[in-house]
């Protein structure tokens, strides 16, 4: 007798989650977004899978073993199933967002800077240094968290390592101050010029989990848009040298060299990574990513958000010959401005909720030693309405547990600016997640799981 008789089919479903694609050597695969698993299948079990997608009663004709199967790796599914796990992480998301537990600072010890890049927020604007008294206010700031058990620090600028002094201070007094909280995680960003022996024994001390260094594309490229701001001289070789030094000092640290791509460079990625690691063949804590600017917003450049990749790098990843790792990362805290308890902190000791925000006096919520936050109104755009849960597009969205919601910035500039920026993860546009995966797949020649 069926397996169907015995249940009210009409409450099974195919998980919205459920992503059907085709190989290039024509092979079925279901990538699945709510656990990012991948599974092979028949191509009679994807035939038959796709026809329910579209016709939801055809479901009942699927074969009783085969639905088990498909039922046990949530293929299969219920419409009170999916709500649920709707329910459950929108529920994690708001955990993570409001959570007393965390703290997460990203700190810009001085905004002067040693590049003078043509796209950098700094341009036309008096390089300021942090002072003692903003430091010991950062202490202060820091103790008023009584329920703190996980503290993350960002460094940040400028180019944060114009002020190594100050983070050494910054450090020595969270660690001597307050010794029973340990910096969960620890990062910095920065151009990569400046790295030498202090640099190197201060972080031998304070180990770094990660460091982001960013080149604008090959050497002719990057020495052309970044010079020295003194001499004017390029910096591509030194960078380079420099990440010889970390990688060779630090193997601990992963380091993320971002390459800065637009529509005139796009298709130059490949030949830079390839390049960069055959350099670096023997370094397994070294990942080499496209960072690529948005034509449409030419005053912010989100230098850490890896969220912004989008319309015309399309082609960057139909390009590639060689299999690059672009496989999903499931994104359950989205993004940290969202987060309650994340502030930027500036210079002069103002706060602000976004990296982008650096520098705009209109985007400062407080400063650090204020005893309550004056621009409230802009704290609760980002803690409560720049998230996927508040977009209607984004709820019914399958890509939902591998985007989050993406960029907050820009997400706040269309629901309160009149902005018109595409916000969608890259995955969404047609066939960038089969390629991803069939890329990942090729890179580590992985057998998936049949069904």
């Amino acid at each position: 007798m069926a397996f169907y008789i015995f249940l009210n089919m009409s409450d099974f479903i195919i998980s919205k989650y459920c992503i059907p694609f085709l190989s290039s050597d024509e092979k079925a695969y279901f990538y699945l977004s709510n656990n990012n698993s991948l599974h092979k299948v028949s191509r009679k079990i994807y035939d038959s899978v796709c026809e329910c997608k579209k016709n939801p009663s055809s479901i009942s004709r699927i074969p009783e073993k085969i639905f088990q199967k498909l039922k046990t790796v949530n293929i299969i599914t219920t419409v009170e199933e999916e709500t649920n796990y709707y329910r459950k992480i929108k529920m994690d998301y708001f955990m993570e967002v409001f959570s007393h537990q965390k703290l997460l600072l990203t700190i810009a010890p001085t905004s002067d800077c040693n590049f003078n890049c043509p796209y950098c927020f700094e341009e036309n604007k008096r390089p300021i240094r942090m002072s003692d008294a903003v430091i010991e206010n950062i202490i202060l700031f820091i103790k008023r968290y009584k329920h703190l058990e996980y503290l993350y620090i960002t460094w940040y600028g400028g180019e944060p390592l114009m002020a190594i002094d100050i983070i050494e201070k910054i450090l020595n007094r969270i660690s001597i101050e307050i010794p029973n909280i340990k910096i969960s995680h620890h990062f910095l960003v920065t151009n990569g010029y400046l790295i030498n022996e202090k640099m190197l024994s201060l972080f031998s001390k304070y180990p770094l989990n990660s460091i982001q260094i960013t080149l604008d594309g090959n050497k002719p490229r990057h020495d052309n848009l970044r010079k020295l701001k003194k001499s004017g001289m390029g910096t591509f070789d030194k960078i380079v040298r420099n990440i010889d030094c970390i990688l060779k000092s630090m193997p601990s640290t992963q380091i993320s060299v971002r390459v800065n791509l637009d529509k005139d460079n796009v298709g130059d990625f490949e030949n830079i990574r390839n390049e960069l690691l055959e350099k670096w063949s023997s370094y397994p804590n070294i990942t080499i990513y496209p960072g690529i600017l948005r034509i449409e917003d030419t005053v912010n450049k989100c230098m850490g958000c890896q969220s912004l990749l989008h319309d015309d790098v399309r082609d960057l990843f139909y390009g590639l010959t060689e299999a690059v790792n672009f496989y999903p990362v499931l994104q359950g805290k989205g993004c940290s401005a969202t987060h309650l308890n994340s502030f930027l902190i500036g210079p002069l000791g103002e706060l602000y909720k976004c990296w982008n925000e650096l520098g705009d006096s209109k985007k400062i919520i407080g400063y650090i030693n204020d005893q309550d936050f004056k621009n409230k109104d802009l704290i609760r755009k980002y803690v409560l309405s720049a998230n996927c849960f508040e977009d209607e597009k984004c709820k019914d969205c399958e890509f939902i547990p591998i985007c989050m919601g993406g960029c907050a910035f820009y997400r706040i500039k269309n629901m309160f600016d009149n902005g018109n920026f595409d916000i969608c993860s890259l995955y969404k546009d047609n066939g960038v997640i089969e390629k991803c995966i069939c890329l990942h797949l090729d890179k580590l020649r992985i057998k998936t799981p049949s069904i």
